[in-house]
């Protein structure tokens, strides 16, 4: 699993490298456009809300890259320690300590709303505020959409929370901090790939949710004994979510009359 995903980032930042050093390159690119049409039915992509390369706004405002980008980090780091099969959820303190980040998000969101208004604020809204705390929710859903999907998943699931020790805490700290860094760098052909793999982590998110309808509305919950019996449910919740995807597109498109949003 680490391999593969290593070869993958490594093949996304070589193709970074090639976009961002020709700004035609980049404006035209295929997966960024995609990318942008996907976070499109997600996020309001509101400019001044978001982070950029060389002037393209990236796919996701900063909020929702921060949401979705943690998502990403958290299955991967649960794929990687072979943790996708633990149903439990996280204990009592640790939860208490995801619920708290998740309001957190809600007090920035509501400040960032209140000075859109001109409401007045709390404190000036900042980008790299509304990141960070996208991160911290977006750990919380990984954390807590994994094991639920193990409990509808597996037949015999591993009942033990996803995050077994204070070092499983520590690492997916440091893991998001470092995003967070990366992002912040404005390392042009970074935030290439960051800006990819936070529309991936809409896709990954509404897969596993849809992947759990499947399981249930098909009646083959609690059944899986290895992976490959996960691919039809899973390529089931994959075609839900890019029906939900596009429906919102069309929607969002016949409303504004624009596929991005702006």
């Amino acid at each position: 699993m680490l391999k593969t995903i290593v070869i993958i980032l490594t093949t996304l930042l070589l193709l970074g490298f090639y976009n961002v050093t020709n700004h035609v390159h980049l404006e035209g690119d295929i997966l960024l456009t995609t990318a942008d049409r996907i976070a499109y039915t997600v996020c309001h992509r509101i400019p001044s809300h978001s982070f950029a390369i060389f002037g393209r706004t990236l796919p996701l405002c900063a909020r929702c890259s921060g949401i979705y980008l943690g998502i990403v980090w958290g299955f991967a780091y649960l794929a990687i320690n072979a943790r996708l099969r633990h149903a439990n959820f996280p204990r009592r303190n640790q939860l208490i300590f995801l619920i708290a980040l998740v309001a957190i998000m809600g007090i920035d969101g509501f400040n960032s709303l209140f000075h859109d208004m001109g409401r007045g604020e709390l404190y000036p809204p900042q980008n790299w505020l509304r990141l960070i705390t996208g991160m911290g929710t977006g750990l919380s859903i990984a954390l807590i959409v994994a094991p639920t999907f193990a409990q509808t998943a597996w037949r015999e699931p591993i009942w033990q929370p996803p995050i077994a020790t204070r070092r499983d805490a520590l690492i997916l700290a440091i893991g998001a901090a470092a995003i967070v860094g990366l992002l912040l760098s404005g390392i042009a052909a970074i935030v290439y790939v960051l800006a990819l793999l936070s529309a991936f982590g809409v896709v990954l998110i509404l897969t596993f949710l849809y992947g759990v309808l499947v399981l249930l509305m098909t009646r083959r919950d609690n059944q899986a004994a290895t992976p490959l019996m996960l691919v039809i449910p899973l390529t089931g919740g994959l075609i839900l979510a890019t029906a939900q995807i596009l429906a919102i597109m069309f929607f969002r498109y016949n409303l504004t009359g624009t596929w991005l949003g702006f």
